[in-house]
């Protein structure tokens, strides 16, 4: 299994292309003659020794990383950021959600289960729908996996399918994998709770699992979204530039309803 290659831009400069995760590529250029165009605020194209190297207004920009002899994993950013070295950035294929805080632990799932840093991509809300008519019934949830054709995936798959809460499965494309749950009573206040973005209204125990599913401190970004820290806010005044921030508001950006909530109608995802 190949998960580098490298890219000729001229006879003296190389990138290099790693995978990180099932989301995320490093590329690492030789040259620092770097230039990047930004549309709102972000980066949109990257020019290396005057040649474009990735622009994403253009509607291919898939990268192939062999597999085996018969399937390429393909990754197709749409989100470059620059990292703290000069001449590296980060290519991601998906957004982060909010929702990748906090649905695997409302699953009870822990990061070797799902295989978190290498075919995991994203966790959503997930509306179940027939002819257009939204279920009344139980919530559920999902979590979005990079498909391989290894054992070690399909060990995977097999775990989540013997999960108690295991809805369906379904092919989001040619490349990945939708599993839906349903949330479990004992889950339900906090999945409501995380519907409406009031991270700090959680249950106590279930902050706690959240900081140690992802092995944040009690003293980091995370903890002081979650308890409402006043160095959080105090901090935020100052990013947004206003004098003053509600301490009846929330210190997070909210689920993003639009990216974050995945329909599925007819048992068809509907995108």
């Amino acid at each position: 299994m190949i998960t580098r290659k490298t890219i000729k831009v001229n006879d003296n400069t190389n990138v290099l292309l790693e995978v990180i995760n099932a989301r995320d590529i490093k590329l690492t250029s030789t040259s620092s003659n770097i230039h990047t165009i930004t549309r709102n605020k972000k980066i949109a194209k990257l020019i290396i020794d005057d040649t474009i190297v990735f622009n994403l207004d253009s509607e291919i920009n898939d990268i192939n990383f062999y597999i085996t002899e018969t399937f390429d994993a393909i990754y197709n950013p749409k989100q470059i950021k620059h990292t703290e070295i000069p001449t590296q950035f980060i290519l991601s294929t998906y957004r982060y959600n909010i929702c990748n805080y906090f649905v695997p632990v409302l699953l009870k799932f822990t990061k070797e289960d799902i295989q978190w840093n290498r075919f995991f991509v994203n966790s959503f809300i997930t509306k179940y729908a027939t002819d257009g008519i939204l279920s009344s019934e139980v919530p559920t949830i999902g979590i979005l996996l990079r498909y391989f054709p290894l054992e070690a995936w399909l060990e995977v798959e097999r775990r989540i399918m013997c999960h108690k809460a295991y809805i369906n499965s379904y092919r989001w494309d040619s490349q990945h994998i939708l599993f839906t749950f349903q949330v479990q009573d004992e889950e339900e206040a906090n999945y409501n709770t995380l519907l409406q973005s009031k991270y700090s209204k959680l249950t106590r125990s279930f902050k706690e699992e959240v900081l140690k599913f992802h092995n944040f401190t009690k003293d980091g970004e995370m903890a002081k979204i979650l308890y409402k820290h006043e160095s959080r806010r105090k901090q935020l005044q100052m990013e947004l530039n206003v004098e003053y921030i509600s301490t009846k508001l929330e210190l997070f950006e909210k689920i993003n309803a639009d990216k974050e909530i995945v329909h599925i109608n007819n048992n068809i995802i509907v995108k």
